[in-house]
């Protein structure tokens, strides 16, 4: 039996530059998100960590830092601001 093309074969031939663009795009995914790791961790430092008596038995820290550090990512994602790479000397 002979395969016949599909419509998007016709209407998009395979072209090799095409297979750089997920490699490309990767890239910059990986280095926005430790962009924003690393903002929102200095961000939840900055606002909330230095009024927390850390010396003090707490309970569910880790999992309450994960939670409000998370915040602050989602908060970066939001903002016109997080929307491009930055360093973290910009900050």
């Amino acid at each position: 039996m002979i395969r016949r093309s599909a419509f998007s074969e016709l209407a998009w031939p395979d072209d090799p530059a095409d297979a750089e663009l997920p490699i490309q795009w990767a890239h910059g995914v990986a280095t926005q998100v430790l962009d924003w790791t690393w903002r929102a961790f200095d961000s939840l430092r900055a606002k909330h960590l230095a009024r927390v008596d850390l010396t003090q038995p707490l309970e569910q820290l880790e999992r309450d830092l994960t939670r409000n550090h998370f915040v602050e990512i989602q908060v970066l994602f939001a903002s016109r601001d997080g929307r491009l790479c930055h360093s973290r000397s910009s900050s």
